[in-house]
């Protein structure tokens, strides 16, 4: 997806950094953070997301109370890794929800 080009001034880092801590800063307490009004905020923010550097809201859950308290790391090697293969292990792998996240790496 192509985003319009935004050059991040201070008042953006700044934003950026507040909802990073807290995502779910109402505009208001945002504003009053960053210095500025409601609108203005309000504005960058919508420009921000509309840029690409906010690519979406998550909430994260204390993986401990939702009863999954261990975090494992896991190496996988695919015999081959043409794009079919690589297709279906992808596939495969989107089959087991306890599965959070899936990386490739490379180097030793």
């Amino acid at each position: 997806m192509d985003h319009p080009t935004y050059a991040l001034d201070a008042i953006d880092i700044r934003i950026l950094a507040e909802l990073q801590r807290n995502a779910r800063l109402s505009i208001a307490e945002l504003a009053n953070r960053v210095a500025l009004t409601a609108t203005p905020c309000a504005r960058r923010v919508r420009l921000l997301e509309q840029a690409g550097y906010i690519g979406g809201y998550a909430t994260l859950l204390d993986q401990r109370a939702v009863g999954l308290p261990v975090t494992a790391f896991v190496e996988v090697r695919l015999t081959r890794e043409r794009q079919e293969e690589v297709r279906a292990f992808e596939s495969s792998v989107r089959g087991y929800p306890e599965v959070m996240e899936c990386w490739a790496m490379s180097g030793g």
